[in-house]
């Protein structure tokens, strides 16, 4: 499920000031105090999470997570499962509890600060299943005209039943290898002697989750057909296409009235683009308070069929002119008459950020006449962001 809080906390605060006027933001303090729910079920295996917040202000960059919720999911038989808290804010079911089927209702109950709050109902319609995933090299403009960037944009393609749900939503997660030029296997300890390290630095993983909402709809076709839309454009950027890269696409479909949520906060997102843009309405969700209807909340509880593929795009199958090698040097010292000395000399060099690499040798006979030095950036895959443990879905 896609974390939408950082979107609501932002446009909630002035959606509830909208003008046309230059924006002022000296904003009442109850403003960015407004309830802000999240949660969603699939037909996916759950658990199924709620998430309950308050919306703040553009200063806050910490989400303020609500907890002392007694929160349940009501299928359309009656069926009422409860939720438990298992972090601040954050409620789940319980493993086995409930599975959300394609063809039934849903809605969202709970009660904060001795209120009732509930969503409308929310049917679940299954998601056809994602015809291909594929990519092209494209170049990217920034603002700067001189400056364009290359890359591959991916692509999805889906079909559905013409009577079948045609609203669409994606989301991704990318993983990626990170390399070094130099990988050091071996920690100098001194006087020429040296121990294997335990794990070396010279393979890593990193990975991120898409900031964007992105949509569409076959409403207006004849057909349920969505073909060549984009998802992410993905450059070179810390190393993503250097050796493998992986992209894991959900889609979700939904009924009309969740897809404009999604489009307004979409539009709202964009629109704050400048203080003297037009400012957004405020983006009405599903959620109300039962007790005091005057009372605002911000967010959203969906029921969505939802599918998912990961595709795998190795070094080789990137496009000529995107990945450009990573420059490495490395820093020679020489061994000198004086075996203290010289190990003074390499452990200040490794003390400044130096990764020792291998010992060099004399073709005038045996003995070290050197050590090799490189850098973090050329033998420590860790400093560049990533981490050690492979993926378990790694191919």
């Amino acid at each position: 499920m896609k974390r939408f809080i950082i979107y609501i906390s932002i446009i909630s605060i002035i959606g509830l000031y909208s003008c046309v006027e230059p924006f002022n933001p000296d904003l009442p303090e109850s403003a960015s105090e407004i309830l802000v729910v999240e949660g969603a079920i699939t037909d996916s295996e759950g658990p199924y999470r709620v998430i309950f917040s308050k919306s703040t202000n553009l200063e806050t960059e910490e989400i303020a997570y609500v907890s002392g919720i007694e929160v349940s999911i009501e299928e359309e038989n009656g069926k009422t499962i409860a939720l438990k808290e298992v972090e601040t804010g954050i409620f789940e079911t319980n493993d086995g509890d409930l599975n959300g089927e394609p063809g039934k209702s849903y809605r969202l109950n709970f009660f904060y600060n001795e209120e009732q709050y509930q969503s409308d109902w929310q049917l679940l319609s299954a998601s056809p299943p994602i015809d291909s995933i594929y990519f092209r090299k494209e170049i990217k403009g920034t603002t700067d005209k001189d400056i364009n960037i290359p890359g591959i944009q991916f692509f999805v393609d889906t079909h559905g039943e013409v009577d079948g749900a045609r609203y669409y939503r994606w989301e991704w997660e990318e993983a990626w290898e990170i390399g070094v030029n130099y990988a050091a296997f071996y920690e100098y300890l001194g006087n020429d002697e040296t121990e294997l390290l335990e794990q070396p630095k010279n393979l890593c993983y990193q990975d991120d989750i898409s900031q964007t909402i992105n949509l569409n709809t076959s409403q207006n076709l004849s057909e349920n057909v969505i073909s060549q839309h984009k998802i992410p454009f993905v450059n070179n950027d810390f190393e993503r296409l250097s050796r493998k890269y992986s992209l894991l696409v959900r889609q979700y479909v939904m009924e009309e009235e969740e897809y404009l949520f999604w489009k307004n906060l979409q539009e709202s997102n964009e629109a704050l683009g400048s203080l003297y843009d037009k400012q957004p309405a405020r983006v009405i969700g599903n959620v109300k308070n039962i007790t005091n209807p005057n009372t605002p909340v911000l967010g959203y509880f969906s029921a969505n069929g939802v599918v998912s593929e990961r595709v795998y795009v190795p070094r080789k199958d990137v496009p000529i002119g995107i990945v450009f090698p990573i420059r490495c040097e490395l820093d020679t010292i020489m061994k000198g008459g004086d075996q203290a000395e010289t190990d003074k000399e390499v452990f200040d060099a490794l003390g400044f950020g130096g990764i020792f690499w291998e010992f060099l040798y004399s073709d005038l006979g045996p003995g070290v006449a050197g050590y090799l030095i490189s850098n973090s950036r050329c033998s420590d895959c860790v400093s560049k962001g990533g981490y050690l443990e492979k993926p378990d879905f790694w191919e």
